[in-house]
């Protein structure tokens, strides 16, 4: 039997503990139909209502007036004089069907047939993984009634056999299952499958999401799942050798340094090279100000600013690895039309994760810890301290170097320059020589360490129709190979997606961050290690350091890694407000809002106990005093070097859009996209070089003095606060940007 229904209200509703069908109720209607009965009596009870004919809602001429009795006698006498009866459900459905007066006299069991074609459907809706989707739309196209799963996917609802029961969920195909006689003996497991299995074929610009048969340009992308991340990777190190066209590069081996990230090669014209950084549709911008005045330094040694660059990180450097989504390269100058001319050096698009639609609450937990190798020489091809002895005697025996004045004062060649200059007798000189060959210094062993890392992150994510979210939460560890450099940053973010209604969707994001970092100042370990003779002591035979003459003045790394250093500090926060609101006939307007701001505090110190700033004050620490000559002709008689660099940065972007698509006749597709974009960018801050610094004296400064003596006893002026023309120096640049753009196909 085939049967039309009617819901009176949009979905069933629950019924309370007492029964509905023993509620009393009130009807004051004059001719009304059916109709208005039933929905009169569903505003005062929660039954539901089944018809078999949709012809009995017509029926009208029905005239009822009573006050506060059961719902039975009230349709009793609305169907006194109908060719209809009714019966009751489990106590919540009415089911109302045609039948003649004369078959009910009669015994006729039609009724009761009825009664039992009605069953009850259980069952639980599961995705392509098997996790259970809360808040799925389980509709009955027959009878119009309609549930929604609870949060471990289970459903029950009302049907007959030969009704269709459809599923229905954002993000996923509809799937429709016909009821038959047994469907109600034992529980459903329905399957659902993602609407969007051709994920690949969808790339993100930034600006909108088009397939990339649509696409004009060259474009690559990876998910997150093709991406290996071990908790010591920055997000460049991590696309390395992922994307094509894109270069990574590795400028050095210390642990926060900035990699070069370069796509389809560097640029033959000199200036900022780096690529334009996209996260969620938001232009970033590096913490740090690109310096133009670094144009005209090519090949030269970093400045200060650049030097503090360099540990501070790149525009993405508040991003954690975990939480991206997916990453496309925009590869080609087609990318130009999008973000104009700065995108000549290619676009990277990064997706961030978001809660999964119909997923219950899921925990997500990551922890990394690494070991690495301490550098030794055993895989270097480099000589020992007997092999460094022989080659300087060979070199001395076959003429190479026949003049003491070109002969360093260091090792075998200094030993051998006191000898010839009578300095030390020949036993002197055996007996250094013998201890040279055995010295054998490992500077890899003192200036390195075998590194521990670990990162810890966490993540939280679900939703159901209404809305999704996204949050996470990282710790990273990281200790360079080199002692004294290191990472440590925290990092959280918060994703929220919410749908008021099926036409809106509004879509937020904030990320907090901050790394503190510490390196060096003018002192590189590696090249150090690999370049410096092994003859040479660390220690002398007492335990104290063992020094030698670099540029005239005494050097000992340990002396100069423990005097100076390189501290930085980033502090991030991120967020993104987006609209979208779908119009009438194939139109959406849409309107996104990012604001970023960050705050760069580093500073690079040397102290007065360092070779660098012995060669500025042109004697060694504590030599002379005041009352000394060589004390007034000095540029620095006292105190170091410091170099602080405090950055600010805010910018915002807000982009309004108005967007078409439509297919006509199942394959004509058009669509465009116009809107407008307003973006600022703002970086305020100072940077200053200030001598006479004093770290061992409570982090005070003196004055160096601001006239010297020269060699004749003259006053001059001391050419220290001329050095680099300007000592201090601050930042203040506004950028504002108005953009159009309109796209269609």
């Amino acid at each position: 039997m085939k049967l039309t229904a009617l819901l009176i209200m949009a979905a069933c509703l629950q019924v309370s503990a007492n029964s509905s069908y023993s509620q009393n109720i009130s009807l004051h209607l004059k001719n009304a139909s059916l109709k208005q009965v039933f929905k009169e009596i569903q505003k005062q009870t929660n039954l539901n209502v089944i018809i078999e004919d949709a012809a009995v809602l017509n029926e009208n001429n029905i005239t009822i007036n009573v006050q506060n009795i059961p719902v039975a006698k009230a349709l009793e006498q609305c169907f006194a004089n109908l060719p209809y009866t009714f019966t009751v459900v489990d106590n919540t459905t009415i089911v109302v069907k045609y039948q003649n007066k004369e078959e009910s006299k009669s015994g006729t069991t039609n009724n009761q047939t009825a009664v039992n074609e009605v069953i009850t459907i259980t069952g639980r809706v599961v995705n392509d993984n098997g996790l259970p989707i809360a808040h799925a739309a389980v509709l009955n196209v027959t009878s119009k009634q309609g549930v929604n799963t609870d949060n471990d996917g289970k459903f029950s609802i009302k049907a007959t056999p030969g009704d269709i029961i459809k599923v229905i969920f954002v993000g996923y195909k509809e799937y429709e299952y016909k009821v038959t006689k047994e469907s109600g003996n034992k529980p459903l497991t329905i399957k659902i499958e993602p609407s969007l299995n051709n994920s690949k074929d969808i790339i993100v610009t930034g600006y909108q999401q088009i397939r990339k048969s649509e696409m004009t340009g060259a474009s690559s992308k990876v998910k997150s799942e093709d991406l290996v991340i071990n908790g010591t990777n920055t997000i460049e190190q991590i696309l390395q050798g992922k994307l094509p066209g894109v270069e990574i590069v590795n400028n050095s081996g210390e642990v926060g340094t900035k990699q070069t990230v370069r796509v389809r090669g560097t640029s033959t014209l000199y200036g900022n090279q780096s690529p334009v950084w996209v996260v969620d549709g938001i232009i970033q911008e590096d913490p740090l100000p690109f310096n133009v005045s670094t144009l005209t330094l090519f090949g030269a040694n970093p400045s200060n600013s650049d030097l503090l660059k360099n540990y501070v990180g790149n525009a993405i450097a508040w991003l954690s690895p975990y939480d991206i989504d997916e990453v496309t390269v925009l590869k080609d100058a087609a990318a130009t039309a999008i973000y104009g001319v700065k995108a000549a050096n290619g676009v990277i698009v990064i997706t961030t994760k978001r809660g999964k639609a119909g997923r219950t609450p899921t925990i997500n937990y990551n922890s990394s810890y690494s070991v690495q190798q301490k550098l030794s020489y055993d895989r270097l091809n480099l000589m020992n301290s007997k092999q460094r002895v022989d080659v300087s005697r060979e070199i001395w025996e076959r003429g190479l170097v026949s003049i003491t004045a070109n002969m360093d004062d260091i090792g075998f060649s200094g030993l051998l320059k006191q000898y010839l200059n009578k300095t030390i007798s020949y036993d002197a000189f055996n007996s250094g020589v013998k201890q040279l060959e055995t010295n054998n210094t490992n500077w890899f062993d003192l200036l390195y360490q075998t590194p521990f890392s670990q990162s810890q992150n966490i993540s939280f994510s679900g939703g159901g129709t209404s809305g999704t979210y996204y949050a996470s939460f990282g710790y990273n560890s990281q200790l360079g190979q080199a002692k004294g450099n290191g990472q440590t940053a925290y990092r959280a973010s918060l994703n929220m997606t919410a749908n008021p209604t099926p036409k809106l969707s509004l879509a937020s994001s904030l990320s907090v961050s901050n790394s503190a970092t510490t390196g060096f100042y003018n002192v590189n370990p590696y090249t150090y290690a690999t370049q410096t003779s092994r003859v040479i002591p660390a220690y002398n035979t007492d335990g104290s350091l063992a020094y030698y003459k670099n540029s005239s003045y005494n050097y000992n790394i340990l002396n100069e890694l423990a005097n100076s250093g390189n501290q930085n500090n980033l502090t991030s926060l991120n967020g993104t407000f987006n609209a979208k609101y779908r119009l009438p006939a194939g139109f959406q307007i849409e309107s996104i809002l990012g604001v970023n701001f960050s705050y760069t505090h580093a500073q690079a110190y040397a102290s007065e106990y360092t070779n660098q700033i012995a060669q500025i004050r042109l004697y060694e620490v504590g030599v002379y005093g005041p009352n000394d000559p060589q004390y007034k002709q000095s540029r620095l008689p006292r105190g170091g070097i410091l170099t602080q660099q405090d950055i600010r940065n805010t910018n915002y972007t807000w982009r309004n859009s108005l967007s078409y698509a439509r297919v006509f006749n199942k394959k004509h597709i058009v669509s465009g996209m116009g809107g407008m974009e307003l973006r600022s960018n703002t970086y305020n801050g100072n940077l200053s070089t200030v001598y006479g610094y004093l770290p061992d004296v409570g982090q005070s400064f003196t004055t160096p003095p601001v006239t010297v003596l020269d060699a004749a006893g003259n006053t001059i002026a001391n050419t220290l606060y001329s050095i680099n023309s300007v000592p201090a120096s601050l930042t203040q640049r506004l950028s504002n940007y108005v953009s159009y753009f309109l796209t269609g196909s």
